[in-house]
């Protein structure tokens, strides 16, 4: 994967994180959940750009900043390291990408995050799967290409570490 310049990046298009969570409980909503530690990956989309839904998610990471609006939110702000992986597309892409994870790759939804306002029927738009951090985001990658799509990593961050 490579970065595209910013010109590039500032146009809507799908995303997902890979996500290390070191476990625990997580209130999203006005759920709660226990998860296990390991990797998760959160598929959303950015119509209106991708570099500013991403910005957003890397101050929730880094600083809390703003008020929770996302059940990622909570996620975020517990999380150890996050890569952010892009495409560029003019439609929705958070679903078609949540199907094949799920199908081509055997990773599985957490029921209720992140797609309460699904109208694909999504139970979760927050997957878990037992592949190491970069092996997830690399598997982001093929999905992306198997739906047709050109992805690029689009950040990384390390909590208390430096952010690409």
């Amino acid at each position: 994967m490579h970065t595209y310049a910013t010109s590039k990046a500032e146009k809507g298009g799908g995303y997902a994180l890979v996500l290390s969570f070191p476990g625990g409980e997580l209130e999203f909503g006005k759920r709660r959940a226990r998860l296990n530690p390991g990797t998760y990956i959160y598929s959303g989309s950015a119509l209106g750009g991708i570099q500013g839904r991403i910005g957003r998610h890397r101050g929730r990471f880094h600083l809390k900043v703003g008020k929770r609006h996302w059940h990622i939110d909570a996620l975020l702000e517990r999380c150890d390291s996050v890569i952010a992986v892009c495409a560029r597309s003019d439609e929705r892409t958070e679903c078609r990408l949540v199907r094949t994870l799920a199908s081509v790759h055997g990773m599985d939804p957490v029921a209720g995050f992140g797609s309460t306002d699904c109208r694909a029927g999504c139970s979760g738009h927050l997957l878990s799967t037992n592949l190491g951090f970069d092996e997830a985001a690399a598997a982001v990658a093929d999905a992306f290409r198997e739906i047709g799509l050109e992805p690029y990593e689009c950040g990384r961050w390390i909590r208390g570490g430096k952010s690409h």
